[in-house]
């Protein structure tokens, strides 16, 4: 007696277990290319808006560097020609030029002459002596470089005001009388950078030497003063490069790109010019354009299964389930039960016709 092995029937829950299952994937490894486009496009869009936005920010900042630099050359002037007009003897007598001057140019806290030794002889905002300036940036590198200085971010011993101060020796017969002196105001540097547009969220910052905040806009006092050593900008203080660009998360935990210009102002001295930009406003346009992809692909697959699984049950599900009635007849001992010859395609009328002559057979030898 021959031995039948019967097979397991497939479970019906386990995935791909049905046709209609099967077709939804079908679909679904249809869209996946677009998928893959929108996500690449997206790619080279979000690399197109950084490019464009450190771009516009490093042109943004090299037109604050073009104000910075003409008003570094003017203080330069307007001390070279003092260095060459006036009599370093004359000391505290200069105090009345230095407060004409003052009155004049308008954009100084104050004008003054130190001698040698590092006391203030004459300002044009009245002082009681003695004030000492030897220990100050720009008195010292004006003093062993002879040449035109710049300071960094300090408190003016006579005015008391946050200034950045400008120092150019005086020299005669090859030996050094002192050194002039102007004070820039903070304040100046934040009405200058307020002329500039900016982006949303968007700040610039200028800082000395050091990494001390001079002035930045949109304006918060607590910012000026404070040293960046400390924080996340401190890597592009420490780099070599005069400009550049940088991806980093500020102290509050937000994402910007930055931009920054190392600005050189005389041997000694520089500026840092930096602009930060929050990268969801560089991303927005990008993000956007995903969002708005992402959404009308999906409305675009999900009316496409629809459409497939309608056309499914009228095109192939129906003539499946058909074919399975007439075998499970068949199995039930109903030996005249046929399926219809035309079934809408070549594969199914064929198969109707293999199960037709099946039954055929089972019925003749039945009847034998």
């Amino acid at each position: 007696m021959e031995k039948t092995v019967s097979k397991r029937p497939r479970a019906p829950g386990r995935l791909l277990s049905t046709l209609r299952a099967r077709l939804i994937v079908l679909v679904l490894l249809a869209s996946l290319p677009a998928l893959c486009l929108i996500i690449y496009t997206n790619i080279e869009q979000r690399r197109q808006d950084s490019a464009e936005a450190r771009q516009e920010a490093l042109a943004a900042i090299r037109q604050v560097s073009t104000g910075q630099t003409n008003l570094v050359q003017d203080t330069k002037t307007l001390l070279s020609v003092l260095a060459h007009t006036v009599d370093a003897e004359d000391g505290p007598a200069l105090t009345p030029l230095f407060a004409e001057l003052l009155s004049k140019q308008g954009a100084y806290t104050n004008i003054g002459f130190i001698s040698p030794d590092g006391m203030v002889l004459a300002s044009a905002v009245p002082f009681k002596p003695p004030v000492y300036a030897g220990s100050r940036a720009y008195f010292t590198r004006a003093v062993e470089s002879r040449a035109f200085s710049v300071g960094g971010y300090q408190i003016g011993a006579i005015t008391g005001m946050a200034t950045i101060n400008f120092g150019y020796p005086v020299i005669k017969n090859g030996s050094l009388k002192g050194v002039l002196f102007a004070a820039l105001p903070i304040t100046l540097l934040n009405r200058q950078l307020s002329h500039r547009p900016l982006q949303l969220g968007q700040f610039v910052i200028l800082a000395d030497n050091s990494g001390t905040v001079l002035a930045r806009y949109p304006h918060e006092d607590e910012w000026i003063g404070t040293n960046l050593q400390d924080s996340e900008l401190a890597q592009l203080l420490r780099g070599g490069e005069n400009e550049g660009h940088a991806s980093l998360i500020g102290a509050d935990g937000i994402p910007r790109v930055y931009s920054f210009i190392k600005l050189h102002l005389s041997r000694e001295s520089s500026i840092f010019i930096i602009s930060g930009i929050p990268a969801s406003v560089v991303y927005a346009k990008a993000d956007q354009l995903l969002a708005r992809n992402i959404l009308t692909s999906t409305m675009v697959i999900t009316v496409v299964m629809l459409l497939a699984l309608l056309a499914s049950e009228r095109l192939v599900l129906k003539s499946v389930k058909e074919l399975v009635s007439v075998t499970e007849e068949l199995g039930a001992g109903k030996r005249g039960a046929r399926a219809l010859p035309d079934m809408g395609s070549a594969e199914f009328n064929g198969l109707a016709a293999s199960l037709n002559e099946m039954a055929d057979s089972l019925e003749e030898r039945e009847g034998e």
